[in-house]
């Protein structure tokens, strides 16, 4: 019996909220009189299983099955299970191990799919077309059938306003046609969030396939545009809030396995309009055949008022109370004979109410979808090539790094009676889990070196063995999890899985360092086509279309969701490792003096190679040049070693080693040859000018930097005769010439720069040494002293990981837009990458430790470079690699040779490194923030990153300035300092909720070309919000979109946008996690319309 409870439950959970008495179902059962049974063999949807003699009893549209006794009778103890028959695919599938096979699927769903095995042929057929026959929906397109057919030949309706013509009291979640997917039609829409992560991954894949199956578009597409006038007021004296539905008809004949009504699409609803224009335009797509006896349907719909219903201590769901207003429907060969013969073409048609009373009119534009067709047609072809050409120019561009995308259409009105046709694209970046792995081995790399150092260290006093231990054995862990992550992240990447992590998935270890709902979203404006003459109020242009294209990424804030926030975020973490005794003289960043030592150690290397290479080819300005960066680096490591956190470093290293030599019992390695001490490492014998000296006993830091000084001198004097040198003997060389001389040097001028070289090399290799093994030291007890070291570390890579892989997303898009743009590739190698992260998180609960997380990842993306280099590989794509540490990440691009040679900037073919200047600002807008508004300490976080954001967009704008005021003109410098005194005056009102301030930080941004990145908790509901106000706002500023419909085209963009099917991929539900009463919280330009808002409350 819990079987036949389960197997129900999640059907009903995975169609719609169903109520069930155990009992009386199992008596319905046993005591029904069945519509048909009989004795059939079943297996079920799981792997391995078996046909199994099962008897079915079908009564309604549920299928019970029960067990076989062995006397060869059904067994009435009770059902095993039962089958809802709604949302089904039912049809006949021959097995291997049964010739009369059929199967019982459901829309949507790949996995469940019951198999089921007759005795004879028509016996199988029998059983297909009951349980064809079975469900509500098809009886429900029956009963429409017979109601239209009775109506059209008397005049009235049979069933007086009470069947599908009239009142509908639906359910809210029956109300996801009001907001389906227009590109693909509503069947994928019925996928739920029941099922397991196993097999909602595999439900994703075949949606997948699914997608790309129809963007290779075999049949024509058009698209559909729909206005209405006159409509009647409701039956409530109204003026009707509508929106149509529309279905399309055909014969089974032409599409096997499907007959009746499928439902392409749903417009926005258009609040008290009696004449609405709708905004969102349907695509259609359709076979040849079906132009000859398909026909299309349009239903208008009044949407009454949301209202929630209250039982006990329990909120039901939401129910929506609609009005069918009338009806209209056209042969598909006449809709479509327009767009055959022209590119577009208009049809009124007229609405029926159900009495029969004539109920307006309903305008139908229709045109080819060649934009959309075109589109789908590249972006199917070949999504692995990043490298295309432009059929205009012939020029290379750069592919957007996107798969499994997603379109939307829309088309607006505009100021200049010019059509604003818009197509929302959004998409997966194929950056997913490309940059994890990437930065994975990079850490792993780093670990390595971490540990051969850490081991160079020898054995130590007071206790630091048992440490050493214990720290060597947490990052040989840590190194075999990144590598086992690092393995099932390539094995996902090489099943072609762009690696998508779901809002739901945000706590799934596995995929920690990959950014949850990491999405690139593409708008592009037509604006100005006469062909796109589809309202009637707008005027024909000849003008060539204009077309635009704006991009936004969004992804789910930086956050270690794994180890929770119950103890705060990585800035809480951090601060207080800063405050512990153990983190030295609080001088300095012991990892950033650790890579400034080895930046150093190799510039002088480069130096020595630029010194020996000028001697040999007797260049007088070689060596002075090479002279001068060798002395200067050299002060650099001198001054280095004398500051207090190298001075505490050394001491305390001298301290450990010194307390092992005095221990009698402890042992260790031969070291250097002639070294009587065998208890300490290889490296604490060191050349200090003289001799091998032993660092913890005899070595001296001041003898040691009058030493390095001395040789220092030595060389200048060296270098400044070879010099002086050079240029008299070239005098001798030159006269030589005059009289018919052959003139031969005595010497080689390295003989005497080359050992003089040596002998400072020797003495800074020791300083180089005791350096490096001090600094390795006092890092470990740093991180000794960290009581939960293991962990902090895996939460700093995880954020890294994540801010790093939308940090690329962002500059590879940004490439794909500015590749041929010299003022922009001037501006990244002068004054760097500019990338501005967006953030909506409130600053209370668990998002405050989101929101410090957050910081210190997008703060860590200084130390992230870019870098371009020569692919030597045939390939035609462009390949990434990053290398480096964590404090120094650089991310190369091998583009192909013929990529580099048109770039129009030499520093940047030649290498030359792209610095990142991330920064980061943030506004919550949510209730949670309303309540974190009312103590002001909580704020206190999210003002201080704000202005710290202003102080580096400021000093970003003067560099950029300067290095254009060549270029800007007097007017547009102005103009930007003005922007940016005008955001500063803005911020300086401190209102609660300060979203103006946020949206012009997002046009002050646009205007200097950086980066931009829009996030919250998931990426989800608030971030929609956001990235549709910036849509519209580009519209208004940039595309003459009239303030009278501004609020309009949001509503649009929201209801029927790219956005919306963001929350379908997420939960499986074409709804935002608002409820209505904490909507009116939000600022007024954030909130979405009520009909697509969820009673729940989460992101």
């Amino acid at each position: 019996m819990e079987r036949f409870v389960s197997s129900l439950v999640s059907q009903a959970e995975s169609t719609f909220k169903l109520r069930f008495n155990e009992r009386e179902l199992s008596e319905v059962a046993l005591t029904c009189v069945p519509d048909k049974e009989g004795l059939v063999n079943k297996k079920g949807p799981g792997k391995n299983q078996k046909y199994k003699p099962r008897w079915l009893r079908l009564k309604g549209n549920l299928l019970f099955y029960f067990k076989m006794t062995e006397l060869g009778h059904w067994d009435k103890t009770g059902p095993v299970g039962v089958l809802l028959l709604e949302m089904t695919v039912v049809q006949r599938k021959p097995d291997k191990n049964a010739k009369h096979g059929f199967t019982v699927g459901f829309e949507g769903d790949s996995i469940r799919e019951y198999m089921f095995a007759a005795a004879s042929e028509l016996e199988a057929n029998s059983w297909v077309e009951s349980l064809k026959n079975a469900s509500y929906q098809q009886l429900r397109l029956k009963l429409y059938s017979l109601q239209k057919e009775i109506y059209q030949l008397t005049g009235k309706d049979p069933l007086c306003g009470q069947g599908l013509l009239g009142y509908s009291h639906v359910n809210r979640k029956d109300m996801n046609h009001l907001s389906v997917d227009k590109f693909k039609g509503s069947s994928i829409r019925r996928v739920r969030r029941s099922h397991s992560p196993k097999s909602a991954i595999k439900l994703r894949k075949d949606y997948k396939q699914q997608s790309f199956k129809f963007t290779s578009l075999d049949s024509p597409l058009f698209e559909l545009h729909l206005a209405c006038e006159n409509l009647p007021n409701t039956s409530k004296g109204e003026v009707p809030s509508s929106c149509v539905r529309v279905s399309i008809s055909f014969s089974s004949k032409e599409f096997p396995g499907m007959s009746g009504i499928k439902h392409l699409a749903t417009t926005e609803v258009v609040e008290a309009n009696s004449s609405p224009s709708y905004f969102s335009v349907i695509l259609m797509e359709v076979t040849r055949q079906a132009m000859q006896s398909g026909s299309v349907q349009f239903e208008v719909e009044a949407i009454h008022e949301v209202a929630d219903s209250m039982k006990g201590d329990q909120t039901e769901d939401t129910s929506v109370l609609t009005e069918m207003l009338g009806y209209a429907e056209a042969p598909l060969h006449s809709l479509l004979s327009y767009p055959i013969k022209a590119e577009c073409g208009r049809l009124t048609l007229p609405i029926k109410a159900h009495s029969g009373k004539p109920a307006g009119q309903l305008t139908v534009s229709i045109r080819k979808a060649t934009e959309v067709m075109k589109y789908c047609e590249r972006n199917a072809k070949n999504r692995r090539r990043t490298i295309v050409k432009r059929e205009k120019n012939d020029l290379l561009e750069l592919h957007v790094p996107l798969k499994h995308f997603h379109i939307c259409h829309f088309q607006f009105p505009s100021e200049n009676k010019l059509p604003i046709k818009v197509i929302e694209e959004l998409g997966e970046s194929i950056f997913n889990l490309q940059i994890p792995i990437q930065a994975l081995k990079c850490f792993i790399n780093e670990d390595s070196e971490r540990l051969e150092d850490i081991n160079s260290l020898g054995h130590l006093g007071l206790g630091w063995d048992k440490k050493l231990k214990t720290f060597r054995e947490d990052l040989n862990q840590t190194r075999k999890f990144y590598r086992e992550s690092v393995e099932r992240m390539t094995d996902a990447l090489l099943e072609d899985d762009c690696g998508f992590k779901k809002s739901t998935q945000k706590k799934d270890e596995d995929l920690q360092f990959v950014p949850c709902n990491l999405h690139i979203q593409r708008m592009k404006v037509i604006e100005g086509s006469a062909s796109l003459k589809l309202i009637p109020d707008l005027t024909i242009r000849s003008e060539t279309p204009k077309e635009s294209s704006y991009y936004m990424v969004t992804f789910g804030a930086p956050a270690d969701h794994v180890r929770g926030f119950k103890n705060g975020g990585l800035k809480k973490l951090l601060q207080e490792i800063h405050k512990h005794p153990s983190f030295l003289c609080g001088s300095g960043n012991v990892e950033e003096v650790i890579g400034h030592v080895a930046d150093i150690r190799e510039n002088i290397a480069n130096a020595k190679a630029d010194l020996y290479r000028a001697t040999a080819g007797r260049s007088q300005q070689g060596m002075t040049a090479a002279m001068q960066k060798i002395s200067s680096y050299v002060q650099q490591i001198l001054h280095l070693m004398q500051t207090d956190l190298m001075e505490s470093a050394i001491r305390h290293l001298k301290t450990a080693r010194t307390a092992h030599i005095q221990n009698p019992n402890s042992s260790g390695p031969t070291h250097l040859q002639g070294c009587q001490c065998k208890y300490t490492a290889p490296n604490d014998w060191v050349w200090d000018g003289k001799e091998f000296v032993q660092v913890s006993t005899k070595w001296n830091l001041i003898t040691s930097v009058q030493l390095v000084n001395h040789y220092l001198i030595q060389l200048l004097d060296t270098v400044e005769t070879a010099s002086t040198s050079v240029v008299q003997l070239q005098h001798e060389a030159h006269a030589a010439s005059i009289n018919h001389r052959i003139y031969r040097p005595t010497y080689c001028w390295s003989y005497n720069v080359i050992p003089a070289f040596q002998k400072l090399n020797q003495t800074l290799d020791g300083l180089f040494t005791i350096a490096e093994s001090s600094l390795v030291f006092a890092q470990l007890q740093i991180d000794s002293s960290i009581s939960d070291f293991k962990m902090l570390k895996l939460r700093k890579d995880a954020v890294l990981s994540q801010s790093l892989t939308a940090l690329v997303t962002a500059f590879y898009l940004s490439l794909s837009q500015h590749l041929l743009d010299t003022n922009f590739l001037r501006q990244l190698t002068t004054i760097g990458y500019l990338v501005n992260f967006q953030s909506l998180l409130s600053t209370a609960g668990d998002e405050l430790g989101m929101i410090e997380d957050m910081l210190v990842g997008v703060s860590e993306l200084t130390g992230v470079s870019f870098q371009f280099v020569k692919n030597e590989n045939d390939d035609e794509g462009v390949e990434i690699e990053i290398t480096g540490s964590r404090t120094a990440l650089v991310v190369q691009f091998f583009f192909p040779d013929k990529v580099l040679s048109v770039i129009p900037n030499k520093e940047l073919i030649g290498g030359k490194l792209i610095k990142v200047v991330p920064v980061l600002f943030t506004q919550g807008i949510n209730e949670r923030q309303t309540l974190a508004n009312l103590k002001k300490s909580n704020q206190n976080l999210q003002e201080s990153i704000n202005q710290y954001g202003l102080l580096t967009l400021q000093e970003y704008l003067d560099n950029y300035i300067s290095l254009f005021s060549d270029m800007l003109g007097r007017d547009n410098m102005v103009m930007l300092q003005e922007k940016l005194d005008e955001l500063k005056l803005i911020y300086s009102k401190h209102k609660s909720k300060n979203t103006e301030f946020m949206q012009k930080v997002e046009q002050l941004c646009s205007s200097l070309s950086a980066g931009r990145l829009t996030s919250c908790k998931s990426a989800k509901d608030r971030t929609g919000m956001a990235i549709t106000l910036e849509e519209a706002n580009i519209l208004q500023k940039h595309h003459h979109l009239g303030s009278s419909n501004f609020l309009l085209v949001l509503n649009a963009l929201r209801s029927q946008g790219a956005r919306l099917y963001n929350c379908f991929k997420n939960t499986g539900n074409y709804r935002y996690a608002f409820s209505k009463w904490t909507l009116p919280v939000f600022p007024q330009l954030y909130r979405p319309p009520a009909y697509v808002c969820s009673r729940l409350i989460q992101d």
